[in-house]
């Protein structure tokens, strides 16, 4: 089976936040085919390019359509303004209290002596981009904590000096960091939303494919919240769906593919 990633705007710049329409965007056990929607960030496929090295191409998913209450706020929230104290305490503070998003949000302390990173508003989607997040201004805040425990993946990735870069990682080296920090971030989102106690969330991509799957086949790994664990056989999980089932709308390449040939197009002799 594959997953396409939707082209247009989808998959905005680099933090992925995965999704999938309904069922989330891949099958845990093969068959049928689903196709990740929305979280666009620019209009037209030209924001499927990455425009640096903090940057991807490709979308993690429909983030909710918004209820009459968001969808009235959403005025209110100016596209790139810095969001209100109040809303960023609230969502920090319920990513605070899952232990995973908690590590991640740790770590980026640790790396930048504060939390003082940029959270701004987007009407296109949720994502990381150089430094700062972009949240869904039509979206729920419930659902920016899923998108959050992704994209903060990313923002740790970038403040540790450990994103890739074209124009000085070697080839392989780059396509290899590339995929690294999307199959973390999308593992550390699973088990953010699982110690939230989330059985369902179809605008993470495949997440309501792997909550059956690592229910079957880890089930004492969950029964004791082994959370270390799991996290490594959500990795592995993410990581042969990148290999072997997603696939990018734009392209239709596979993604360490579609990598490749953007490191040789950065790389081109002009």
């Amino acid at each position: 089976m594959s997953v396409s990633v939707e082209s247009a705007a989808d998959k905005v710049k680099q933090g992925e936040g995965g999704g999938a329409k309904g069922g989330g965007g891949a099958s845990g056990g093969g068959g049928g085919s689903a196709t990740l929607k929305g979280a666009d960030y620019a209009s037209g496929a030209a924001s499927l390019e990455p425009k640096a090295e903090d940057e991807h191409g490709h979308s993690h998913g429909a983030e909710p359509e918004p209820g009459k209450a968001d969808a009235a706020k959403a005025p209110e929230r100016t596209d790139g303004a810095d969001i209100p104290v109040d809303v960023r305490t609230s969502v920090l503070g319920k990513l605070e209290a899952l232990p995973r998003s908690k590590a991640t949000l740790d770590n980026i302390k640790k790396a930048k002596g504060n939390l003082d990173f940029p959270i701004k508003w987007s009407k296109q989607g949720t994502f990381h981009s150089s430094g700062s997040v972009f949240i869904r201004s039509t979206s729920t805040e419930d659902s920016w904590v899923g998108s959050l425990a992704h994209e903060l993946v990313h923002l740790e990735t970038f403040v540790t000096g450990n994103a890739a870069n074209p124009k000085t990682d070697a080839k392989d080296k780059f396509v290899e960091k590339k995929m690294e920090d999307e199959i973390n971030a999308q593992a550390a989102c699973y088990i953010a939303l699982m110690q939230k106690g989330e059985k369902s969330n179809g605008s993470q991509a495949g997440y309501d494919d792997w909550i059956p799957w690592v229910g079957k086949n880890h089930a004492d790994l969950v029964k004791a919240k082994k959370w270390s664990e799991i996290e490594v056989a959500a990795k592995a999980w993410i990581k042969g769906k990148y290999k072997s089932e997603w696939v990018t709308n734009n392209t239709k390449e596979n993604y360490y593919t579609y990598w490749g040939n953007h490191w040789d197009k950065v790389n081109a002799k002009k």
